[in-house]
């Protein structure tokens, strides 16, 4: 239904959008956003790597441009096959530690994702959700490879779980903007850059829905807690679900479904703890202000979140970082706003 209304609403059709974000622009331009804000370069090292699981996999080696010094290495998994993970993940494989030599064991990402795959006719071409997807999960890559910490427990993501989403959800604002997709967003077979037109439309749906997702988000959040905080640790979980559904949103649990047996997270490392995507997107949407006053594409403005709050783990309680970051204890304006809920108008440069 929701692609249906942005559809006949706003005119976007998804898969014409796609045609606009072929993956190896996108995957350069991800890249040159990057290396712009944080000072890195990136080197493809995949021909002739033997640590490869699969053929399709890239290998690309972090450095620092200030340095020359390497920073360390990401492997990119972007396409689905049988028996692999089926979902968008980043997984932390090495953190980053000051060895007993002096040495540092540096930093090890891998980014396993199943986009859209090319065909026989065309080349692999994202719709606007996984161009989305692709910085999240890239997100979570850097915050763990630009990570300075000397102890890998306090390195990276190893974050406060109600922190972790913060810097993932953060750089998805990046695909939202004008001059940033002006760099790689071409249609595959042209090169015409997006249509300002269409730009502008799929700008105004952005927040088709946002108001169920949000609900639905708390949710899930108010379904986990519930499960780990019973007494006795006997439920029903599908009373639980309904419960919840009645607490925060208009809609009733339906009989003979049962959603929460796909809640996967609850096996997956976010038990208890649900409820820090949410908190999560309210730190990233403040995070994310600042760049909006200083520029999006501001090496200075990257830098400064860089040393503030990718290179220090969990060296430093999320709250002091982020009181750090922004001068000023975080609000809720931003995230507000970004649903929608308030009229100031966003201003980048």
């Amino acid at each position: 239904y929701r692609n249906k209304l942005k559809t006949t609403k706003y005119a976007i059709d998804t898969e014409k959008v796609a045609e606009y974000f072929p993956s190896e622009e996108v995957f350069k331009g991800l890249l040159n956003v990057a290396s712009t804000l944080y000072g890195i370069e990136f080197k493809d090292t995949t021909t002739g790597a033997t640590d490869l699981w699969h053929p399709d996999v890239k290998k690309v080696e972090v450095d620092d441009k200030a340095t020359g010094k390497m920073l360390g290495t990401m492997y990119f998994d972007l396409f689905p096959r049988p028996n692999k993970y089926t979902h968008a993940a980043c997984w932390a494989l090495v953190g980053r530690r000051l060895l007993p030599d002096g040495t540092v064991q540096l930093p090890v990402s891998a980014l396993v994702c199943n986009f859209t795959p090319p065909t026989k006719d065309k080349p692999s071409l994202l719709p606007h959700d996984e161009v989305e997807t692709l910085f999240h999960e890239f997100g979570h890559g850097l915050h763990n490879i630009l990570s300075e910490a000397t102890i890998a427990r306090f390195s990276g993501t190893s974050v406060e779980r109600d922190f972790v989403e913060a810097p993932s959800q953060m750089f998805e604002n990046w695909v939202w903007d004008p001059k940033v997709l002006g760099g790689f967003a071409k249609h595959y077979k042209t090169g015409e850059p997006l249509p300002e037109k269409l730009l502008k439309a799929m700008i105004a749906a952005k927040n088709v829905g946002s108001g169920i997702d949000t609900e639905g988000q708390e949710a899930f959040g108010i379904l986990d807690q519930r499960l780990h905080t019973v007494p006795g640790g006997t439920i029903d979980s599908t009373k639980a679900w309904i419960q919840g559904l009645g607490d925060v949103t208009l809609f009733p649990g339906i009989e003979g479904t049962y959603p929460q047996a796909s809640f996967g997270h609850l096996m997956g490392g976010y038990q208890a703890g649900y409820y820090g995507y949410l908190w999560s997107k309210v730190y990233a949407a403040d995070m994310f202000s600042r760049f909006e006053q200083n520029g999006l594409m501001n090496p200075e403005a990257g830098q400064y979140y860089r040393s503030r709050i990718l290179a220090r783990g969990s060296s430093m309680d999320a709250g002091d970082m982020l009181r750090d970051y922004l001068g000023r204890e975080p609000k809720l304006d931003a995230f507000l706003r970004d649903l929608g809920l308030s009229t100031e108008v966003r201003k980048t440069k």
